[in-house]
């Protein structure tokens, strides 16, 4: 994790198709998309250089952005570059890539459709969120109290800022407690996913391909990692049998 405030680190961050100073990517306090979530983000990893699925990733950016009934002013091209350069005007190659797109300043209020949709793409050295040693031993969940919104209440498709409220809150009161993260269930009362992770199992061997199982629900946000995994090429990082969890930005993690 970087030790300095996030506002303060060294870089460049690709700004409505600028390369800006670090401290020079601001947003106003009277954004709408800080007061009423009218933002939609994407966590994206670089291996070697290479950002990981990153075309499934700007698809599933653009189409969170149309299920917040906005549509980003960059095609998928445009936003797949502004990624890469800004990979490498920071020399990143192991790192995050966080591009997110909300609804600006121009008018405040529930209604706001004439407000500018602004994108931006920052990127940082960001190791895994527990410490390595975790994956030997697993990581320690407790259900929250929170569940995952039933789909007919929220756009749960999306991957949106406001939906990540209770992750913040489900994450909070299990640390208090000495928990690594909390289990989240859906409204029906089954596994959701975690904080900021799907949740898969692994279920035996078959001449060294791992089988997946994943635990879905139709108000699960479609997590590339979680696809990744399930398509069995994900090697050497689960035992034969078990639940696991992975998120964007994250490594295979058991669950005990």
């Amino acid at each position: 994790m970087a030790t300095i405030s996030y506002d303060k680190m060294e870089g460049t961050i690709w700004y409505n198709g600028e390369m800006l100073p670090w401290e020079d990517a601001q947003a106003h306090v009277l954004t709408h998309g800080l007061h009423y979530a009218s933002s939609v983000f994407e966590g994206e990893r670089v291996y070697d250089g290479e950002i990981f699925k990153l075309e499934e990733h700007t698809d599933r950016l653009i189409n969170s952005a149309k299920l917040l009934d906005f549509k980003i002013p960059y095609t998928a091209a445009e936003i797949n570059a502004a990624c890469r350069d800004t990979v490498l005007q920071n020399n990143i190659v192991d790192g995050y890539v966080r591009p997110v797109a909300w609804r600006g300043s121009e008018m405040m209020g529930v209604s706001a459709q004439e407000n500018r949709i602004n994108l931006a793409v920052a990127v940082w050295q960001w190791p895994s969120y527990f410490d390595p040693e975790m994956r030997s031993v697993g990581i320690r969940l407790k259900t929250s109290k929170w569940c995952r919104p039933d789909p007919r209440t929220a756009p749960v498709h999306s991957k949106a800022a406001g939906l990540y409220m209770i992750c913040t809150l489900s994450k909070h009161a299990v640390e208090a407690e000495g928990y690594d993260d909390a289990l989240m269930l859906d409204w029906r009362g089954q596994i959701a996913e975690s904080t900021g992770a799907n949740i898969f199992f692994v279920i035996g061997r078959d001449a060294g391909f791992k089988q997946k199982r994943p635990v879905h629900g139709n108000n699960i946000n479609d997590g590339d990692p979680s696809r990744h995994c399930i398509a069995g090429r994900v090697a050497g990082e689960a035992s034969d049998n078990g639940l696991y969890r992975r998120g964007n930005g994250q490594a295979v993690e058991p669950l005990v």
